[in-house]
């Protein structure tokens, strides 16, 4: 999952003239780990980001909220 992400050009554009909270890459590696695991809730996927290692090192240790999951997802 990191392979791939690293190999996508993503567009880290601004929303509303602020910079995004988390890194777009690092959102994206942790919800399709997420959904490998068939976790599909944001909750779960926040609780899952804060018990589980290697999700843990794919976002640098900065758990996000199950709001912002949620938003990223939208």
């Amino acid at each position: 999952i990191n392979q791939l992400v690293e190999g996508l050009k993503l567009k880290y554009d601004y929303q509303f003239g602020r910079p995004r909270e988390y890194n777009l890459g690092a959102m994206l590696k942790l919800v399709l780990l997420a959904y490998s695991y068939g976790i599909f809730s944001s909750r779960k996927i926040e609780r899952f980001a804060r018990e589980n290692k290697p999700a843990g090192w794919l976002i640098a240790d900065q758990v996000p909220s199950y709001r912002i999951i949620c938003r990223f997802r939208i």
